[in-house]
């Protein structure tokens, strides 16, 4: 009967971490920096410049992303007529917003490393298993809460029209995103 009971408590925390592992990364959150603090567009190409050269290896699929993300980023700032003193605090509050929330990522990363080798001993911890989880929880709150804290500033910094029309742009992007992935899991279910 013993067995059975740790059985179930051992399957149910497994299955929670998962859900914890799989979950918490589905935040819509920009990237996170390089390890070495340089600014990450740094050295981007200049997208008018066509050298010829061959697309990007898997190494640098990261750089170009945030490259383009940074094109779409200043094409936004471009079409919603942001004024120079909107853009330097936009660009304060993103470079504030990114180190923290850099910081709590690194955070939880170390915290599921830890609870995955508790998890791996023989006869783990359950009080160390609720712990980790518990801080994996806080972290990942606390991330959730650094965007929506920069959302606030954000609409505090823009206007009420420069505001509406990102927000318009995102739920379309989102919606985007959403057709895709449907398409793919379609093509993924037909090749089954």
């Amino acid at each position: 009967m013993k067995r059975n009971i740790t059985s179930v408590v051992f399957k149910s925390v497994l299955s929670f971490a998962l859900f914890l592992a799989f979950s918490v990364p589905s935040f819509a959150m920009p990237p996170m920096p390089p390890e070495d603090g340089d600014n990450q567009f740094s050295e981007c190409p200049d997208p008018s410049e066509d050298n010829g050269q061959q697309p990007p290896r898997l190494e640098n699929k990261m750089k170009d992303k945030d490259c383009k993300m940074k094109e779409k980023f200043e094409k936004m700032l471009k079409k919603l007529n942001i004024t120079d003193a909107q853009k330097t605090k936009m660009d304060e509050l993103m470079n504030s917003d990114k180190e923290k929330r850099a910081s709590l990522k690194k955070q939880i990363h170390e915290k599921r490393q830890a609870l995955d080798n508790e998890l791996l001993k023989a006869d783990y911890d359950k009080a160390v298993v609720e712990n980790l989880t518990k801080d994996i929880r806080q972290l990942s709150g606390d991330i959730v809460q650094i965007q929506i804290d920069g959302k606030i500033q954000i609409r505090n910094i823009l206007t009420y029209e420069q505001f509406k029309k990102i927000e318009e742009d995102r739920i379309k992007m989102q919606k985007e995103m959403k057709g895709k992935m449907g398409k793919m899991g379609k093509m993924k279910s037909n090749k089954e």
